[in-house]
């Protein structure tokens, strides 16, 4: 992915919990001990802040969206819409502050985004909510196109790599990768790897 081959560029150590945790929620807590160096890639908030140093630029802009089901005719144009709702989430994941401080939906929580969607297909929600880019990946995967998609953009937010405040040996390093990124921005790299990705 692109955060893998951004660090690449930039030359620094980085041991994303990925690699030793597939789940959202066993990463952030191996991130938030420091028995990983950090984390990538998710939305920089304030709870977040308090244990994850974050570069001042973003890796890319996430787009989040809507899928219903074809039986749905319900129109979606704002938040207020979804109220009463069940939504499909992934278990510990931002989908940006607004969607995130809702308090008039009922949030169906999965592990990982493939049984997000597997729910769906199973009818267990009309409604669920992800990355454009791998919603479209995994409903490829599952061969299936019984979903539509919401014009509507609930969130269009960039993801940072957040390094573990736990691990002293990352002072400094957020800074480090700001100057990077900043470079490669000038020399276009950035955009390069970002449509590579996600666009």
């Amino acid at each position: 992915m692109a955060d893998y081959e951004l660090f690449e560029l930039t030359g620094l150590p980085f041991d994303p919990p990925e690699k030793a945790a597939k789940k959202v929620k066993a990463a952030i807590e191996k991130v938030k001990k420091g028995d990983v160096d950090g984390i990538s890639s998710l939305f920089k908030t304030d709870e977040r802040d308090e244990y994850l140093h974050f570069p001042t630029r973003g890796l890319s802009l996430e787009t989040n969206r809507f899928y219903v089901s074809k039986d749905y005719t319900k129109r979606i144009e704002d938040l207020a819409d979804i109220a009463g709702e069940s939504i499909g989430v992934m278990s510990n994941y931002s989908y940006g502050i607004e969607f995130d401080e809702l308090t008039n939906i009922k949030r169906v929580e999965s592990e990982d985004n493939e049984t997000v969607i597997r729910k769906f297909l199973n009818k267990e929600y009309r409604i669920f909510i992800m990355n454009d880019f791998v919603a479209q990946e995994n409903f490829k995967k599952l061969n299936s196109k019984e979903y539509n998609i919401v014009d509507f953009i609930p969130c269009q937010e960039y993801l940072y790599i957040g390094l573990s405040k736990a691990k002293k040996s990352n002072d400094g390093i957020a800074e480090k990768i700001s100057n990077a990124l900043k470079e490669m921005a000038a020399d276009k790299v950035l955009n390069q790897i970002r449509d590579k990705y996600y666009y």
